[in-house]
């Protein structure tokens, strides 16, 4: 009964006890650091303990054994050569003596990761040699990308549903729209998550649009997955705001919505800007006339100035209590 509490088993003993294959080795490496402390060689106390050597055997594919004496780090690799070739056995070696060398060079606060493994003429091979693009990263952000085509041909057609299209300038109408709301309502931002709930549509890429604009990231959840995967996406994304785009944009072709080549929306601010004396950015876009301070006076004054600008908006409009995004659309 003495005895049960330091009984153990061996790793080996329970390998044959699950369905693993025993044929395969459950650790290929085996790191062995022998840095016995040097006090117990000059302890003042009657009995001291002296360490020559220690060697044991261990049938590991690889073994790699690092001991200490004085101020020196001895190291031994151990292999089998019929599982690992002479040449990827002394890489490795290479590579442990080069995270010493570059540990010993860094300040004491540097992480382990930043360490360098790889010498030069390796850094060299992986970069260069073996490139598989030699041309420059982008510089730009993939929305800005997609702004400088809408600048460039805002009536092209960029997105087809079925029988609708949608111009690159209606689809970056929505986007920035959709955008703005979640700069001014949610803490969207760097290193900052949106869930978006939504299916393979055009929803789901003016909303992605719409996230990267934000400065924040998107993660997608198909709304056909069971509630309680939805909720898990949700916790563990941590999440600073949810876009459910259940709706379709626009129900008619995009032909049939004439554009210039501005967005008519980014024509129209500035315009209104003027009308109600007061600086306005695109979260008006969200909000009718007369909610941003608007009178059937200054309604006149805005009808005329937009006609004089090539748009075309009536008083009718205005007056049935449509968002300004929606008046640029007229």
């Amino acid at each position: 009964t003495q005895a049960v509490p330091y009984e153990h088993s061996r790793l080996t003993d329970i390998h044959r006890c699950t369905r693993i294959n025993t044929e395969l080795a459950l650790f290929n490496v085996l790191l062995v650091v022998q840095n016995y402390p040097e006090s117990l060689k000059h302890s003042s106390s009657p009995l001291s303990i002296a360490i020559d050597s220690a060697q044991q055997n261990a049938e590991y594919p690889l073994t790699l054994v690092a001991s200490t004496e004085v101020n020196r780090l001895h190291v031994q690799l151990t292999f089998r050569t019929d599982v690992f070739p002479v040449d990827y056995v002394r890489q490795v070696g290479r590579h442990y003596l080069a995270a010493l060398t570059s540990l010993l060079k860094s300040p004491a606060t540097t992480h382990i990761h930043r360490l360098t493994l790889l010498s030069l003429a390796e850094q060299t091979l992986l970069l260069d040699t073996y490139a598989t693009n030699p041309r420059s990263c982008p510089v730009h952000y993939a929305h800005q990308y997609f702004e400088a085509q809408v600048h460039h041909s805002p009536n092209a057609i960029a997105l087809r549903d079925h029988a609708i299209s949608y111009t690159y300038a209606q689809v970056h109408c929505l986007a920035r729209g959709l955008a703005y709301r979640l700069v001014q309502n949610t803490a969207v931002g760097r290193d900052r998550t949106v869930v978006i709930v939504a299916d393979l549509s055009v929803c789901l890429v003016i909303a992605q649009l719409a996230v990267w604009m934000s400065g924040g990231a998107f993660v997608v959840i198909d709304p056909q997955q069971p509630l309680a995967r939805k909720q898990f996406i949700v916790a563990d994304s941590q999440c600073v705001a949810r876009a459910l785009p259940q709706y379709t944009p626009f129900k008619t072709p995009a032909a049939s919505w004439p554009l210039s080549d501005e967005t008519s929306d980014a024509k129209l601010l500035p315009i209104l800007a003027q009308v109600l004396d007061k600086p306005l950015d695109a979260a008006a876009l969200d909000q009718t006339f007369f909610q941003l301070g608007g009178n059937s006076l200054l309604a006149f004054q805005l009808v005329a100035r937009c006609r004089r600008a090539g748009m075309k908006l009536t008083i009718a409009d205005i007056t049935r209590t449509a968002t300004i995004l929606q008046l640029s659309q007229q």
